[in-house]
């Protein structure tokens, strides 16, 4: 059963059998025909000696050289306990928090000769799962300490596990509980490695079976352990979001008082004079939550420190405060120091200042629905699906408004996505109705059901002159946008919008250029929308008969007959009427001349913008483009 588990480490034999044990339950190979199987049976062993008293140095070492070891070692199970407090072993359960692992240690087995009293390591304030023991009947065995300190219970009488004889023994106590929870936790670090320790941590609690009833109390913590629940809290239709958030300010400080830091970045081991501050940060989840699993604080990516017995020893911290949490938000909290030497001397704030502290947090549970996400255009048929997983057991409503336009299918049972199939053209507003939320969500989107209608039509400037730059527009629709149609041998493409084009007649076009021009435009369902304009037949001589001036103009524009070609030739021509075209090819302004040279125009009524100017002179017609600008 653990023939191919052990990589490195002590030899457990040594020891007479207890960490032998303590392997088998956790990580026993699984389906061999032989003994049993461990809570992960993939799991491998880097096996340590603790039979050490608590203030050896040896041990504190065996759980540091554990962490350096490999980064996959990520579960330290720790089935041993003493009275006795040591500073020196709480700094390596500090390093192995900082460095994201997840420490589990047992209770202990004095209830009966010591009702409830604190051993250690079970005991230290820092973000480790203390482990009680529940028997067949998931009641507490007797000898399992009791305390506000437990956080959940594991099955620890007549557990059968590997003995160092190369045989099976059964035993009981909250070492064995301990070594369940320890192969749970690496199941489900495994199940998915992007979990920090607090995330493995509240994810066990939180789908512990409450089988004493009532939530937690000092005997079961919030229950005893489900592996199963425990995974399938990590699949659809649940989510795990890992949020952060910078800034808090601070709500409450201490007096100046003594305290040590011992391993704490940037900060020598040592006695400093400090006053403790407690900053709070109120969030809003960029996600609501349908139906929340749980949130909690992640310290170990939350630059703020808890500390215990007056000491600090680096690691970070962060709570959500007590009845605050909400399926939109919470107020988050966590602890900095400001720091003086023994002389007065001051360091500033550490870890870090209030307003730039960083909150960790995640957040557990089936997110609200917001949105349909899919086409926004039904040429024939599209599938739209919710953008969020809907609660177990719940089928999703969905209603077209108006009916009759199209019709809508299931994809899957529970209706989370749907098939839209188009009946006739129009407007469609689909909205899904989302049961099993704690609040009733809704959510809607309007679609286009075949993207062509009877009043689809281009707009621009009929007539276009050698050198101008023109734009055309279509009828704004829903959609991936249009492409167009034009002779592109000699009309220059400046460039594409949602629904419009921007076109140039070159200077000097040929003179086989000039005449009729058909524009076509295809819609998303490959529509067809025709418009007629015409070349000017100066293309094949001229640029620009006329000059605007000034242009941008604000109140007045002059237009002005040139007097020669760029080939040195009179031009010949005058100005008998001048029109003013927006941007859809709207008449804005018309003013009639009797044959002059040089004509101004009022323009101070027409809004900021560029619109087109046709110049006319009997049947020649020019146009140029005009800027208003004020």
């Amino acid at each position: 059963d653990l023939n191919t588990k052990i990589v490195g480490g002590d030899n457990t034999f040594q020891t007479g059998g207890h960490g032998t044990q303590m392997a088998g339950i956790a990580a026993a190979i699984s389906n061999n025909n032989l003994g049993i199987s461990g809570v992960d049976w993939k799991a491998r062993i880097y096996p340590r000696n603790a039979l050490r008293p608590l203030g050896d140095p040896i041990l504190n070492r065996s759980i540091i050289e554990a962490v350096n070891f490999n980064p996959f070692v990520w579960t330290l199970n720790n089935s041993y306990s003493s009275s006795r407090y040591s500073t020196l072993l709480r700094q390596a359960f500090a390093f192995a928090y900082r460095n994201n692992r997840v420490s589990c240690a047992s209770m202990g087995n004095h209830q009966v000769q010591r009702p409830n009293a604190v051993h250690f390591p079970v005991g230290f304030n820092t973000g480790l799962i203390a482990v009680g023991a529940t028997d067949q009947n998931d009641g507490v065995i007797p000898i399992s300490v009791q305390g506000p300190h437990i956080d959940v219970s594991a099955p620890g009488i007549d557990i059968i596990s590997p003995n160092f004889n190369n045989g099976y023994i059964a035993a009981l106590g909250t070492s064995h509980a301990t070594a369940h929870v320890s192969g749970l936790a690496s199941l489900v670090k495994g199940f998915n490695p992007n979990l920090a320790n607090d995330d493995v941590e509240q994810i066990i609690r939180l789908t512990a079976d409450d089988v004493n009833g009532g939530g937690f109390d000092n005997a079961f913590g919030t229950g005893r352990i489900n592996a199963e629940r425990a995974l399938q809290s990590l699949q659809a239709p649940n989510q795990l979001f890992q949020w952060n958030a910078v800034g808090g300010q601070i709500v409450n400080s201490s007096n100046q008082e003594r305290k040590r830091f011992l391993g704490t970045p940037r900060l020598r081991d040592g006695t400093y004079i400090t006053k403790r501050h407690e900053v709070r940060r109120t969030v809003t989840f960029p996600n609501g939550m349908c139906n929340m699993t749980g949130a909690w604080g992640r310290g170990v990516g939350t630059t703020g420190f808890r500390e215990e017995r007056g000491i600090c020893y680096g690691e970070g911290i962060c709570e959500i405060i007590p009845g605050t949490l909400t399926n939109t938000g919470a107020i988050l909290r966590t602890w900095v120091y400001e720091v003086w030497n023994i002389y007065g001397q001051y360091f500033g704030f550490y870890p870090q200042a209030p307003q730039n502290v960083t909150f960790q947090y995640s957040v557990l549970g089936v997110p609200t629905v917001t949105a349909i996400n899919g086409s926004d255009i039904v040429c024939n048929s599209e599938n739209y699906i919710l953008n969020s997983a809907v609660p177990a057991g719940s089928v999703v409503s969905w209603t077209p408004t108006p009916s009759g336009l199209v019709n809508i299918s299931p994809n899957t049972p529970n209706w989370s996505s749907v098939k839209v199939e188009k009946i006739s053209s129009g407007d469609v507003t689909l909205t899904a109705s989302v049961p099993g939320c704690s609040a009733a969500v809704t959510v809607s989107r309007t679609i286009r059901v075949g993207a062509s209608w009877p009043d689809m039509n281009i707009y621009g400037p009929t007539f276009i002159s050698c050198g101008q730059i023109v734009t055309y527009y279509v009828s704004a629709v829903p959609g991936a946008g249009y492409q167009w149609s034009y002779p592109s041998s000699w009309i220059y493409n400046y460039g594409l919008g949602t629904n419009s084009i921007t076109l140039q007649i070159p200077d000097y076009a040929y003179s086989s250029t000039s005449g009729e021009v058909r524009l076509l435009a295809y819609d998303a369902c490959n529509n067809s929308i025709l418009s007629t304009l015409y070349v000017s037949s100066s293309c094949g001589e001229y640029y620009y008969y006329y000059s605007l001036s000034p242009n941008p103009a604000s109140s007045t524009v002059t237009v002005s007959t040139k007097e020669t070609t760029p080939k040195g030739e009179k031009v010949n021509k005058s100005i008998t009427e001048v029109n003013i075209y927006d941007q859809l090819g709207n008449i804005q302004k018309r003013q009639k001349f009797g044959k002059v040279k040089t004509a101004t125009l009022n323009v101070s009524e027409l809004k900021t913008g560029v619109y087109f100017v046709e110049i006319v002179d009997g049947t020649y017609k020019e146009r140029q483009q005009l800027s208003i600008q004020r």
